[in-house]
């Protein structure tokens, strides 16, 4: 059983008692960790005069503290909670017979479960969690209720397999999304939830918080922020511009200039989106082997000539714009706007490619 902590005296004894009681009923060694975040007042003192093991983790944040103790927990379960008197402790077996039974990481499930009055701000339950549980389910392609539920169960193999970065409340997120990515089981179980019994406010702040939850989650989704909008924009711009280009349409000139505007903003797009996904492999934040084979089957050298071969296009159909420029004869937009985008265009896919061979230097290295 782990608790991240940060003055938290007042709650902290009663939730490891009641973590005792929990974990004297499965009839294991218990083993509690604290993980200390810098609290002020008597919580590590506390903790270690009820029999738990203290850890210290200097860094700053929910998601440091906690994941800190998880790390030096040493059963082959860990069950995680908020040290605030909130997740019932005493109910530990449904989270380890779950566990046990095949599931990498159990989940507790406050929406479907029990909240007491007053337990859940309004904001939380009806808007903020909700939200943040159906972008996680529609990006990453999980079935939860409950994204931002505190209470878990991690199986050892799924503690080793995850390397969770987040150092603040955006933690809960990031296990889930590295969980789905990494092809982990995640099962839920219905809970019930208390009103805290702090005497001050919650560290957690609804706003910035959230913020930093959607943050997250945005970030770790590039096909569906990144990729798949930006191939829209490239086959519309490709629908739009590609006639005006070839001098077909009665409004070609603004046409091309738009087709031209989409196609650009598309590749831009879907190259941002492939760095971001590249780089994230590269960090080992998530793997994906195809971009080993990427790396090795298409190198610098083929993306710089397909870059410098665009760009040259656009310098043979810009050439007799500079000279229609200089005889004073009326230039065609749609040339125009040809020019532009292949001269655009291939310096983009030239810079891409250094950026990627660069991130593939990278992933080969030692």
């Amino acid at each position: 059983m782990v608790f991240p902590c940060l003055n938290e005296a007042r709650t902290l004894p009663a939730c490891i008692a009641e973590a005792k009681a929990g974990l004297a009923a499965l009839d294991v060694e218990p083993e509690i960790v604290v993980a200390d975040n810098g609290s002020t007042d008597e919580s590590a003192a506390i903790a270690q005069s009820l029999g738990a093991r203290v850890v210290h983790e200097p860094r700053p944040g929910y998601g440091s503290a906690l994941w800190r103790a998880v790390r030096e927990a040493t059963g082959d379960v860990v069950i995680m909670g908020d040290a605030d008197e909130s997740y019932r402790f005493d109910q530990l077996a449904p989270f380890v017979q779950k566990v046990e039974a095949g599931a990498d990481m159990v989940m507790g499930t406050r929406l479907k479960g029990t909240i007491d009055a007053g337990a859940m701000p309004r904001l939380h339950r009806y808007l903020g969690t909700p939200v943040l549980t159906v972008l996680v389910n529609l990006f990453f392609r999980t079935r939860i209720s409950d994204v931002n539920c505190g209470q878990r169960a991690l199986s050892r193999q799924a503690i080793e397999r995850l390397d969770l970065r987040a150092a603040g409340m955006e933690l809960a997120s990031e296990m889930v999304i590295k969980a789905s990515l990494a092809g982990l089981q995640i099962d839920e179980i219905p809970i019930h939830f208390r009103r805290d019994g702090r005497d001050r406010k919650p560290h957690l702040r609804s706003w910035r918080d959230g913020w930093r939850h959607l943050r997250f989650i945005l970030l770790f989704a590039p096909n569906i922020v990144l990729i798949a909008p930006g191939i829209a924009a490239l086959l519309m711009g490709a629908a739009v511009g590609g006639p005006a280009f070839l001098g077909h349409g009665r409004y070609r000139g603004a046409a091309s200039f738009f087709g031209a505007a989409l196609l650009l903003l598309g590749a831009q797009l879907v190259q941002v989106g492939v760095l971001v996904k590249t780089w994230y492999h590269v960090e080992g934040f998530y793997r994906r082997p195809y971009l080993d084979r990427v790396f090795r089957h298409v190198g610098l050298e083929a993306g710089l000539l397909l870059g410098v071969g665009m760009f040259s296009v656009g310098i043979i159909i810009g050439v007799p714009l500079v000279q229609a420029w200089r005889a004073s004869v009326e230039l065609e937009p749609a040339r125009i706007a040809a020019a532009l985008a292949f001269l655009v265009f291939g310096i983009q896919v030239v810079g891409f490619s250094v950026l990627m061979s660069v991130l593939g230097i990278r992933r080969r290295g030692p």
